[in-house]
């Protein structure tokens, strides 16, 4: 997964600034999901879930991270912290065991 520069500084810490202090979480999402789902909005996209936030504010929500794929190869669009799983969208993939 690529997660540029511009998409970070330009989109994401703009649009969704509570997430600025969380890249590791973000990273966790990606590398380690509780849930996957396609977008309902985009085919080329996926929805990546984790309950990793433990403490403070954010607690109970997840860490969506939206991965819009070229081929092989996947960009980070976007991240921020719902705090449910998207009513839409086909289910890919659930982990096992959860974060909690």
């Amino acid at each position: 997964m690529i997660l540029g520069r511009a998409v970070w500084e330009n989109h994401i810490i703009i649009q969704h600034p509570e997430v600025t202090y969380f890249l590791e979480e973000i990273e966790k999402t990606v590398r380690d999901p509780n849930v996957v789902m396609e977008s309902s909005i985009d085919p080329q996209s996926k929805l990546f879930h984790a309950l990793v936030l433990l403490t403070g504010k954010y607690r109970d929500c997840y860490v969506r991270v939206v991965i819009r794929y070229e081929g092989d190869v996947g960009f980070i669009r976007t991240a921020y912290f719902p705090a449910t799983l998207p009513a839409r969208g086909k289910i890919l993939w659930v982990s096992r065991i959860q974060n909690r």
